[in-house]
């Protein structure tokens, strides 16, 4: 019990200094020494746990290939109903489902692009063929056709035709590096020096194109170098447009893929997703 003419003096609220806080009692304890996750680990991580990217994007690293494979993105294609098209994006959600007409599995597969988000169906063989590049995180480029349902107007899906990682794609030579020599501008020699440089500190299967002028009604000559390659990357591209300035460099399509338009396989595709 405590005796009544003994007085206690209690500290107000935010009264003691933060030192006292922080000193009170024993040392704070060290933390260990864990190394930072991987780029794609971080962002798998932010993605499962907040439902979004908030350190960066797992397609930032392939920007300027997006921009190359464009021009079609998760946005537009309310605008692209009925047609092929190509998407740059990352695999965030898959789910294997079974038709219930004829109990043969299918897959509804959740993809996200710098615009947003889109879903793609896929089925019968190609579902077979593509599935496990299909794995939720990978950064895919999704070629097939955009639905024309009008029950699928503000959000159509798209229904599979083809699938291949990213990187097959920076890896495989399709892309080209093109510079665009201004006949107006004066270059230095070291420029090019830099420029040879910039290859071989960036090794590739990616061709260098030079265009000579601009495209003025007629398309501009390009001169392709025989020995020189390079790596289709944002540091490749970042580090030649620091030479030739920001709107002369950039990575343009060097093979175009042959997409067949097959109004009969796209209404079966059609038919199989009421499935």
């Amino acid at each position: 019990m405590i005796s009544a003419s003994r007085q206690y003096s209690f500290p107000r609220r935010n009264s003691l200094p933060a030192r006292t806080l922080v000193n009170a009692g024993s040392s704070a304890p060290s933390l260990p020494n864990v190394p930072e996750w991987p780029e794609p680990d971080l962002l798998a991580r932010e993605k499962a746990s907040l439902g979004f990217f908030i350190s960066g994007h797992p397609l930032d690293r392939y920007r300027e290939v997006v921009r190359a494979l464009g021009p079609a993105n998760s946005r537009s294609l309310a605008e692209r109903t009925g047609q092929s098209v190509e998407l740059s994006c990352v695999v965030t959600s898959v789910t294997r489902q079974i038709s219930k007409k004829n109990n043969q599995e299918w897959g509804k597969i959740t993809v996200e692009d710098f615009e947003g988000t889109a879903t793609i169906l896929a089925f019968r063989e190609t579902w077979q063929t593509f599935k496990e590049i299909l794995a939720q995180d990978a950064v895919v480029l999704i070629r097939g056709k955009v639905s024309s349902n009008e029950r699928d107007e503000e959000d159509p899906p798209v229904f599979l035709d083809h699938a291949r990682l990213l990187d097959e794609v920076t890896e495989g030579g399709e892309l080209a590096l093109q510079i665009e020599i201004d006949l107006e501008a004066e270059y230095r020699d070291e420029a090019f020096a830099k420029a040879r440089q910039v290859f071989l500190a960036h090794p590739g299967e990616s061709p260098i194109w030079l265009q000579v002028g601009r495209d003025n009604g007629e398309p501009a000559p390009k001169l392709r170098s025989k020995t020189l390659k390079a790596k289709p990357d944002s540091e490749t591209v970042e580090a030649l447009q620091e030479i030739f300035g920001s709107g002369a460099v950039r990575l343009i399509r060097a093979i175009i893929p042959v997409v067949e338009e097959d109004p009969r396989e796209f209404w079966r595709n059609k038919a199989r997703n009421g499935g």
